[in-house]
């Protein structure tokens, strides 16, 4: 063997040591569930090809601030920096014949949560650098503005808080009807002003 064939031989054999991009299975997942914690948004997965587990991939984020961390069975794409072994990013997750997308058309931005037992868990949470918060549950919508809140509860009650003055306005008729009791109070003076005013 001449000095070409072996050069040839252990680029070759280098080559092959290089991972480039892969599928495998989250088996596990690390969120950064408390500010207390050391997880920083990675999971552990299982290669497809050689069932080899690797642990704590960190997962890439399209923007800093969101998170969507995988879920445990998720088919994930991993990424290789410098062709490591030791060193995977998951980049991406997978539809497939099992976990479908949902229903969309051509052009329509579509988020559906997928169901999971603990209904705490289902939860969309947004945040802006003014303060301003809005949080989406099963059963209640929470809407934050400074001194302003809206609560919204599902089959139930509608509370709006305002840290200023309340001014609802219709182009059209408005009607306020109530199931039980209607109070009006007002520290001030309430005036009831209309070309005709009926009170029955």
């Amino acid at each position: 063997m001449n000095s070409i064939e072996i050069i040839q031989k252990v680029a070759g054999n280098e080559l092959r040591k290089l991972r480039t991009i892969e599928l495998g299975i989250v088996t596990s997942v690390f969120s950064h569930a408390d500010s207390g914690d050391r997880d920083n948004y990675a999971c552990n997965v299982m290669l497809k090809t050689t069932e080899l587990e690797l642990r704590n991939v960190p997962v890439a984020t399209q923007i800093v601030g969101l998170a969507c961390a995988p879920k445990a069975g998720d088919l994930v794409l991993l990424a290789f920096v410098n062709g490591s072994i030791h060193a995977p990013i998951v980049i991406g997750r997978l539809y497939n014949s099992e976990d479908r997308p949902p229903l969309n058309n051509t052009g329509e931005i579509v988020f559906e949560q997928r169901g999971d037992e603990d209904s705490s868990l289902r939860r969309l949470y947004l945040k802006f650098p003014g303060g301003t918060e809005v949080t989406i549950k099963d059963d209640q919508v929470d809407i934050s503005l400074g001194g302003s809140k809206l609560t919204i509860e599902k089959d139930g009650d509608v509370v709006v808080e305002a840290g200023g003055d309340v001014r609802i306005r219709s182009g059209g008729d408005t009607t306020i009807e109530a199931g039980g009791d209607l109070n009006l109070k007002g520290s001030g003076t309430v005036n009831i002003k209309g070309s005709m005013v009926n009170i029955n």
